[in-house]
């Protein structure tokens, strides 16, 4: 009886082999069966055909050694590890070329074989084909690794752009500064020498020696005002980084509160519609409010009539600018007076430092004031402009950033 029960169970096995190597041999991928140390003892026909194995023959063949060299030491710690815990290995790699051709890409995957007393015996694998998907996560990775290169050179290309701009600022307010130094410094400080001499010629005549002295002390006065005027310019060229919510309401108030005495004299009205709250520099828009109010005030022959009015650029409004980012939101402030207005001609020229258009003997000033909104407005990355028609008054548009 046990004879036939082993026989009968000897075919059962048979059976159940001859259907495992079938199934093996039918999936169109490499099945093996390798030993506790890793050397094959099955191959499917797969396996055969791709490294030219007539027959598999049991111990001879380790499954390493169908892995290209050059992956080895990826794959012999995780293995180790393996067989001493006696877990599943998976790992990817290259298997030797067939016939000569190209190494592929294949997932290696072995699952333990124990016996009844939990002892490794060997192991069960398939060696299946990834090539094609290696080669689209190798395409997108370099693809990925491009973008990354491109967004950096554009952010250096967007550095270099910047650092050129503000060299340019920098070339350009040197070359104020060179014109200021031999023409409009010179100008108080020669009348300052001649009129010392003149009085040091006639010093004991007391009527030209008291007008000389006047002239000194208007010259001295003025240079003190343009030096004044120059500092304050050179320290709007410097980066400043304390921006803050600023409120525009309340800095246009505190610019009346500022001129107040003047509004009182000349009976000005000044009116804004709401400003809202922005991301700036408190004390340079506080200055820029002062001086565009202040020059509408100084500037008027007539009851001063100055309105602010404040808006949100559109998108299609933006897209007209092309300094501007589409992606930022800016505010538009119109700052509109009924003053004397002056030639269009002139809307550039103005915002250049010490340039005038009027006689100071008519308007008081130092032809310093545009040219420090200018650069308080570039400051704030925004733009700058003014319309004017003589004797109708003048509106200055600023653009500034939201945010």
């Amino acid at each position: 009886k046990k004879n036939i029960q082993l026989l009968e169970l000897s075919e059962k096995l048979k059976d159940s082999e001859d259907q495992y190597k079938n199934l093996s041999e039918t999936l169109p991928l490499m099945v093996l069966s390798v030993n506790a140390t890793g050397h094959l003892t099955y191959g499917n026909v797969w396996l055969k055909e791709h490294f030219n194995f007539i027959e598999i023959y049991p111990g001879k063949v380790h499954w390493m050694s169908l892995i290209e060299a050059k992956d080895h030491r990826n794959l012999v710690a995780a293995w180790e590890k393996a067989q001493t815990a006696g877990m599943p290995f998976k790992a990817e790699a290259k298997l030797k070329a067939k016939n000569f051709g190209e190494p592929l890409w294949h997932l290696i995957s072995f699952m333990p074989t124990l016996n009844e007393e939990q002892k490794l015996i060997g192991w069960t694998g398939f060696l299946v084909d990834i090539h094609a998907q290696k080669l689209v996560e190798e395409t997108l990775k370099n693809n990925i690794e491009l973008k990354n290169a491109q967004k950096q050179l554009l952010n250096y290309q967007t550095k270099l752009e910047n650092n050129l701009r503000e060299l340019n600022k920098s070339n350009h307010d040197l070359e104020q500064f060179a014109y200021i130094a031999s023409h409009d410094l010179q100008e108080p400080l020669r009348k300052i020498q001649n009129f010392s001499e003149l009085l040091e010629r006639n010093f004991s005549d007391k009527e030209k020696a008291e007008k000389y002295l006047q002239k000194i002390n208007s010259s001295s006065i003025r240079m003190a005002t343009l030096i004044r005027g120059v500092l304050n310019y050179s320290r709007l060229s410097k980066a400043e980084v304390n921006f803050e919510h600023v409120d525009l309401q309340k800095v246009f108030e505190n610019v009346k509160s500022d001129v107040e005495l003047v509004i009182e004299e000349k009976k000005a009205n000044i009116t804004s519609n709401k400003l809202p709250v922005i991301i700036g520099i408190q004390q340079q828009l506080h200055q820029l409010f002062y001086n565009l109010i202040n020059n509408a005030l100084k500037f008027s022959t007539q009851k001063p009539k100055i309105e602010v009015l404040c808006h949100e650029l559109s998108h299609d409004e933006i897209k007209k600018h092309p300094d501007l980012h589409i992606s930022v939101k800016y505010i538009e402030l119109i700052f509109k007076d009924n003053g004397i207005g002056f030639e269009q001609k002139y809307a550039q020229q103005i915002f250049t430092i010490f340039t005038r258009l009027n006689p100071k003997e008519s308007f008081e000033g130092t032809g310093i004031g545009l040219a420090l909104c200018k650069k308080i407005v570039d400051n704030h990355h925004g733009l700058i402009a003014a319309h004017s028609v003589p004797g109708k008054g003048t509106e200055f548009k600023i653009i500034l950033p939201l945010t």
